[in-house]
């Protein structure tokens, strides 16, 4: 048996080799609280309870960003937590805490997190914080030279940029996740960012390269067999037919 974990609904493995999803949400409270027990024991977690609790947040009850934590906090018994949530509180001090210098597998697995955390910041409407941790797995993922997830990154970054109304970094974030996403392959999800920066454009008030932006995405789609495809080509061409018609959304 083989498991495949991503963030990304991997609907092409179940259509094409009949895989079963399994659709996880991050932790409870309470199953973060148990993750944080398991690792520093209960004890340490009920003399400081409120910076137990509070050393998810920064997390949004990831898994790996809190066992990450996790294992700071064990190899310093003597620190309390309410200075290790203190640290968490702040951008730099999360990137300091989630990367410790390791080999570069790990600091990748580091960078993992925080885009996870990034997109769920952005998924809850954070996006401010959304763009600090974003910017921060890329930083690491820069420094290891790790390409597999900065693309999906580079396009949260964007969705995060385009809510705030800060369309023209929105596009230059969604043209750097094409640029990655092309290069290693990933057609479908480049034709995604493309509709993305589409938008982006639009919102700007460029529908020159908002056009441009989904004719390379339906170029891409009407050659992919992904299952996903004929809706994304419908979107596209939807788009396409309204483009400088109305506002786009952001």
């Amino acid at each position: 048996m083989v498991v495949v974990t991503s963030r990304r609904q991997l609907t092409a493995l179940a259509a094409t080799d009949g895989a079963r999803q399994v659709i996880l949400d991050v932790l409870t409270g309470a199953e973060a609280h148990d993750l944080l027990a398991g690792r520093l024991g209960a004890g340490r977690l009920a003399a400081e309870p409120a910076a137990a609790e509070e050393l998810a947040v920064p997390c949004a009850r990831l898994p790996l960003a809190l066992s990450i934590v996790a294992e700071r906090a064990s190899a310093r018994p003597g620190l309390p937590l309410a200075a290790l949530a203190a640290v968490l509180r702040d951008a730099r001090g999360r990137l300091d805490v989630l990367d410790g210098g390791e080999a570069a597998s790990v600091q990748a697995g580091q960078a993992d997190a925080l885009s996870g955390i990034g997109w769920h910041q952005c998924q809850l409407g954070d996006y401010t914080a959304s763009i600090a941790s974003c910017e921060q797995a890329l930083e690491v993922y820069q420094q290891t030279g790790s390409r597999h997830q900065q693309g999906h990154t580079w396009d949260t970054l964007g969705r995060a940029h385009s809510q705030l109304g800060r369309h023209a970094e929105a596009a230059a974030c969604y043209r750097h996740a094409v640029h990655i996403l092309g290069e290693l392959g990933n057609m479908y999800n480049t034709a995604e960012a493309l509709i993305h920066a589409s938008d982006a454009h639009e919102a700007a008030g460029d529908t020159s390269a908002a056009r441009d932006a989904l004719r390379q995405a339906l170029a891409l789609l009407n050659d992919l067999h992904h299952p996903d495809a004929a809706a994304a080509r419908c979107c596209a061409s939807f788009k396409m037919s309204m483009v400088g018609s109305v506002k786009s959304p952001v």
